[in-house]
């Protein structure tokens, strides 16, 4: 993988995915004052039981195109029937259990979500199809454009429907609209299906797809356990601060790592496994998920009034309780999903599963045993499994020769230090800054927070934080090394 072609592809991903999270994050500020905690509780149970039919769908199958090496001799015939015929089934389904959820006992708002979530799995196959087609081909303008116009559809749409009144509406009409500019696109650029299915094309996609089925149903699980757990012990509106407090963490700490290992891994699968390329590629996608989501966490963690109170206004306060836990937990799940997917790409399957599984038991454990007594002390549990999931997996990935150890220390190691020693900075001067407008407030803090963390970098980690300098856009190549750190 070329420093050249991870910028581009990092160019796309990282300058869109900023765009999409802005727009999204304006969409929440405007919606969030629009719904009450209740309505956000119900569609985060209808979530949760779309977060188990979303694993069993078609994309898990279809995604196997960017495991191939050569993408020509991927048979898109066969993942278009396929796939659709499979989420159309789904989509039934999920009709068929919308039906059961709007009763008194969960409330039309769930029933009437789910209901409206089942229309993104019916256009989700040619969606994933034409995604994966676009990847596979390293198209990143094209797909990344259609992720934008996807993205201000269904934002657009949703506040709409919000300032209208329509409730719950505005949020489960989102993720059909998300996908529909990609669906449409498959046959605006000439794919027209015969509806053929090769059974023996099929059989290694099978495959690939029961590994990710089995590797991500646990998690599934935790999920609906999760929201049908707080709606029975707690209330929709605690469930609703509760899918806040993780929603907000995972926007800003999780969504650029996820972002970025996507963006990343149809490169990565051109190398081959267990190859020095593949190491050296592999030491930097890590480095630059931890080196931007543990300082994301830990600022997001001590500020988090500050930043409840500028974002979600006072209806929300209790969000801030969780708010660090939370953050914790999506840096560590921002770490988890990439040394599974760099396992993934290194064709590893049965390691990633073990890791999948192990921690997916675990978490399942603590959710029936530990949640009940309280969502802080579970969040917090979540986030030590998550922390030895990822000393596991970058144990297992230096065993099958996909990262050197050493690599993955150095991927950890400082940003824990810088983050530790900016977050003690904004602790000392926070009271200073307290009498400013809050917005200023937590701009000066964010900045000294920032430049903080990067001067520790830059003084007591030179080499590293140079080196992962050359894959990101726009920043031109320093140092007088020649080596090409991902070449």
């Amino acid at each position: 993988m070329s420093s050249a072609n991870a910028r581009s592809a990092l160019a796309w991903a990282g300058g869109v995915q900023v765009i999409r999270d802005v727009a999204q994050f304006a969409a929440m500020l405007v919606l969030v004052r629009l719904l009450s905690p209740e309505q956000y509780g119900a569609m985060a149970l209808a979530q949760a039981v779309m977060g188990i039919a979303t694993l069993i769908a078609a994309g898990a199958f279809i995604s196997h195109a960017l495991q191939v090496r050569d993408p020509d001799t991927i048979d898109w015939q066969s993942h278009f029937t396929a796939g659709t015929l499979w989420n159309a089934g789904i989509g039934v389904a999920l009709l068929a259990g919308a039906t059961f959820l709007a009763t008194p006992i969960w409330g039309a708002d769930v029933g009437l979500s789910l209901a409206l979530l089942a229309l993104a799995p019916l256009l989700g196959g040619p969606a994933e199809v034409r995604n994966s087609m676009l990847c596979a081909h390293h198209d990143w303008t094209r797909f990344r454009l259609l992720s934008l116009a996807g993205t201000f559809l269904g934002l657009g749409f949703g506040i709409g429907l919000g300032f209208g009144g329509f409730g719950v509406v505005a949020l489960a009409v989102q993720p059909a609209l998300f996908v529909l500019p990609a669906a449409i696109d498959l046959f605006w650029s000439g794919f027209r299906p015969t509806w053929r299915f090769d059974r023996t094309y099929y059989r290694d996609v099978i495959s690939f797809g029961l590994n990710r089925f089995a590797a991500g149903s646990l998690g599934a699980a935790r999920g609906f356990a999760e929201q049908t757990l707080i709606a029975a012990n707690f209330s929709l509106a605690v469930n609703g601060v509760y899918s806040r407090s993780v929603g907000l963490s995972s926007l800003l700490v999780f969504r650029f790592g996820a972002g970025a290992v996507g963006a990343l891994y149809p490169i990565l699968t051109r190398a081959e496994s267990g190859s020095p390329e593949f190491r050296r590629s592999a030491a930097r996608v890590l480095q630059g998920v931890a080196w931007t989501a543990i300082p994301a966490a830990a600022f997001l963690a001590t500020e988090a009034e500050a930043i409840v109170a500028l974002l979600y206004g006072d209806g929300w306060v209790d969000v801030a309780y969780l708010l660090p836990a939370a953050s914790a937990f999506s840096a560590t799940g921002a770490l988890h999903f990439t040394v599974s997917r760099l396992l993934l790409a290194n064709e590893s399957r049965r390691a990633s599963l073990v890791i999948e599984v192990g921690s997916g038991l675990v978490s399942i454990g603590l959710t029936f045993f530990l949640l009940p007594q309280g969502l802080e002390a579970y969040l917090w549990a979540l986030v030590g499994v998550g922390a030895v999931v990822c000393v596991c997996g970058a144990v297992l990935l230096s065993r099958v020769d996909a990262i050197d150890f050493s690599g993955a220390a150095v991927a950890v190691a400082p940003p824990l230090l810088a983050s530790a020693l900016a977050a003690l900075s904004v602790y000392a001067v926070g009271p200073i800054f307290e009498a400013l407008w809050l917005p200023a407030e937590v701009g000066v803090l964010a900045a000294c927070f920032g430049f903080v963390y990067a001067g520790v970098l830059l003084a007591a980690f030179n080499r590293p934080t140079l080196e992962l300098l050359t894959i990101v856009p726009g920043i031109a190549r320093i140092g007088t090394k020649k080596r090409d750190p991902i070449a």
